[in-house]
């Protein structure tokens, strides 16, 4: 944001919240920035940038899949993806993993993965190429007996 346009901004919170002191302003011009860059950002996409399915980071993604027999792309702090790792340890399964959060490209890969799969959450997870969906279903797959005939 220019200096200019933060100047703005600031003069029309003091215009909709009176003059406050200086503390305060700043506490309150924090939030106003926080609040209006998410809104803009779903409002003005309603959802995230299609992926450029011929781009380097598509590469990757497709290279990815067909590096490994289960390849989990993940979140370091989400549950069902340690949900989905923690079946393949308990198989002693090797499997690789891609955490996007320790990514830059991490949210362009989401999105390539949104486009193969039909959804950005994740874990988003391979057997041999295949994709065969997430922490729930990953686990459903073991409960059944199911996974273990799809890594044969």
């Amino acid at each position: 944001m220019a200096l200019s346009e933060s100047c703005l901004l600031a003069e029309v919170i003091h215009l909709r919240r009176g003059i406050l002191d200086i503390d305060d302003s700043i506490l309150f011009y924090s939030k106003a920035i926080i609040r209006t860059t998410q809104i803009r950002h779903f409002t003005s996409t309603g959802r995230s940038q299609p992926a450029d399915m011929s781009g380097p980071v598509a590469q990757f993604v497709k290279d990815a899949i067909l590096q490994d027999t289960i390849v989990i792309f993940s979140k370091s702090y989400c549950p069902y993806c340690t949900m989905a790792k923690e079946v393949f340890q308990k198989l002693q399964r090797k499997f690789t993993t891609i955490e996007l959060d320790g990514r830059d490209d991490g949210d362009q890969i989401q999105s390539v993965l949104g486009e193969i799969t039909g959804a950005r959450t994740v874990p988003r997870v391979f057997i041999k190429g295949e994709f065969v969906g997430g922490g729930s279903d990953v686990k459903n797959l073991y409960e059944n007996g199911k996974l273990e005939k799809m890594l044969q």
